[in-house]
């Protein structure tokens, strides 16, 4: 299933806060930024409905999770580029996101 998302820069947004429509891990957008920049945390906003709500908030974790469950295909759109995203169950969250994170940021 092919999904479209666009991963949320900090220091691009406008809103004050973000929260993870699945788990509901919310942070200010100053608090975001610090954790974006220290490779802990990427929102990204649903841009179809192919996967998720249009325009609904998804956290990596949550990302990550579902993929545990099935094979997740997206374009990710960042400030400056659009990426392929393959992810699959045996590869989901069995290892430590930190290599998901350090590729996408």
């Amino acid at each position: 299933m092919d999904g479209h998302l666009k991963l949320l820069n900090p220091k691009r947004i406008r809103v004050k806060s973000l929260c993870c429509s699945y788990c509901d891990l919310s942070y200010s957008r100053e608090h975001y930024k610090a954790l974006f920049e220290g490779r802990k945390l990427i929102y990204f906003k649903s841009l179809d409905t192919n996967i998720f709500r249009e325009k609904e908030i998804i956290c990596h974790d949550c990302l990550v999770n579902l993929a545990d469950k099935e094979s997740l295909c997206f374009k990710v759109e960042t400030d400056t580029h659009i990426l392929k995203l393959d992810i699959s169950p045996p590869s989901g969250n069995e290892d430590d996101t930190d290599d998901f994170l350090n590729d996408l940021i």
